[in-house]
């Protein structure tokens, strides 16, 4: 079933990813005819059959739409998708998509690490609070030179010097620059490979002393293998690191507010401490303010365009405040393809949205015509004329749009299709009640708020 094999191994200089040198990716090409699931299977077991490798398989675009909140570690891939290897934007915007985000700053690592795991334990015994987990940091080994004080004054040699002298023969430094057909290299000392390719080796290299005599570093220096975080973070002149969660069952206000409380009862050592990075003010009902004004703006601005529209208050408002009931069906749709609201099923009920309300204005657009035309009120046997004349182009568009988005919600969740498969079954769900809306609603809510002059008095006929 695979049909193509590409990869890329390492890791450049400025990456944007937060994964070790000693690190690679394959990327896959399975055949479209081939059976994904056995495919994916036989791959794995090839994965796991290469022993010292730790390996995670998933599809591209699992791990970059996939839900932040299954993610638990930079080397783990959900089944669902979520998870997997992030770039470093996205590991340091990871804490963004928790509901609860409680940052720990301090000094020393392995300190902020203990102080972090605290937290978590913490926020896990609230109510309400769901998957708390620290944030995840990659750590790669890492020659530690260590000068021993005594052992450098027995041999006259200050601990400046064997630093410099180790740092210069391990991973060197520039000296100087070559110009040469108008292209700079950078001249560098670096110790042989020979000399630097193990432990055994590093311990015999040979530093100056004063006195003109070399010594081992190994005998005024600790070389070892120690794991280094790959990215180190900071804030305010402090490493920090976050603590998220998740909120279920409660109001993400009020377990903001009962978390604000836990932190203030919290000690911490000297240097340390933790503070809330949303807090209760900044949040209403899991909503950030700026969100709430830009619903409030797009709301207002929906009103405004019905009632320049149908040229009645009293229609505009009741047909904005039942306008909900077109999403209705999408709504349904998405609650059974998703257990939450992914970015393709909200971009999916916006969708649906706009084509309520289209179909709502073409649809009072002919009712002002027929009234211009017949000249008399809205009554139920023009309403029943105004359905059936618009019906058709109403119930077609929702036919063609509902058989352009089938393949898509037949595919579902398969790979390349996570974000337009829930999209798909949402706008079909709300094709079903927007366009009941339309030819049921709407026309009920013109006969009972139509208002007594709907259209200048010089209004056209309508053609035909």
């Amino acid at each position: 079933g695979v049909t193509n094999v590409t990869g890329h191994v390492g890791r450049a200089v400025s990456a944007d990813r937060v994964v070790g040198i000693n690190s690679g990716e394959l990327w896959i090409s399975i055949a479209p005819r081939a059976d994904y699931d056995a495919t994916k299977a036989a791959v794995q077991r090839v994965v796991d059959g290469y022993p010292g490798l730790t390996g995670v398989l998933g599809t591209y675009h699992g791990v970059q739409v996939g839900n932040a909140r299954g993610f638990e570690s930079t080397r783990r891939f959900g089944d669902d998708g979520s998870g997997g290897v992030l770039s470093r934007q996205d590991a340091a915007a990871l804490a963004g998509s928790d509901d609860v985000v409680v940052r720990v700053f301090g000094q020393e690592l392995p300190e902020l690490r203990r102080q972090a795991e605290r937290v978590r334990q913490a926020l896990s015994e609230i109510d309400g609070v769901v998957d708390a987990r620290v944030e995840p940091q990659t750590e790669e080994p890492n020659i530690e030179v260590k000068v021993d004080l005594d052992a450098a004054r027995a041999h006259q040699i200050k601990p400046g010097d064997v630093r410099r002298a180790a740092a210069t023969l391990l991973q060197g430094i520039q000296v100087g620059s070559l110009f040469e057909e108008q292209k700079v290299f950078d001249v560098v000392v670096l110790g042989t490979p020979e000399t630097r390719h193990s432990l055994t080796s590093i311990r015999d290299l040979l530093i100056d002393t004063p006195t003109g005599r070399q010594v081992r570093l190994g005998d005024v220096a600790d070389v070892q293998v120690v794991p280094t975080p790959d990215v180190i973070r900071r804030e305010a002149v402090s490493r920090r690191i976050d603590v998220g969660a998740a909120v279920s069952g409660r109001s993400v206000d009020s377990v903001l507010r009962e978390v604000d409380e836990h932190l203030a009862r919290m000690q911490f050592p000297l240097e340390y401490h933790a503070v809330l990075l949303a807090p209760p003010d900044d949040v209403l009902g899991g909503w950030s303010l700026r969100e709430i004004a830009y619903l409030l703006a797009a709301a207002i601005g929906i009103f405004l365009i019905l009632q320049a529209a149908f040229d009645s208050w009293r229609l505009s408002a009741a047909l904005f405040v039942t306008l909900p009931l077109a999403l209705a069906g999408g709504l349904l749709a998405a609650a059974g393809a998703d257990r939450e609201l992914s970015l393709g099923a909200v971009a999916g009920l916006f969708a649906v949205l706009a084509l309520a309300v289209r179909n709502s204005v073409l649809l009072v657009g002919r009712y002002q015509q027929l009234c211009g035309s017949e000249g008399r009120r809205l009554d139920p046997g023009l309403a029943i004329r105004g359905v059936s004349e618009r019906s058709v182009p109403i119930l077609a568009g929702a036919v063609v749009t509902a058989l352009a988005l089938a393949p898509l919600a037949i595919a579902g969740r398969t790979a390349g299709h996570e974000i337009a498969g829930p999209m798909a079954w949402v706008v079909a769900g709300g094709l079903i009640t927007s366009t009941a809306f339309s030819l049921v609603v709407v026309p009920l809510l013109c006969l009972r708020f139509w208002p007594a002059r709907a259209v200048p008095d010089d209004a056209s006929p309508a053609p035909g």
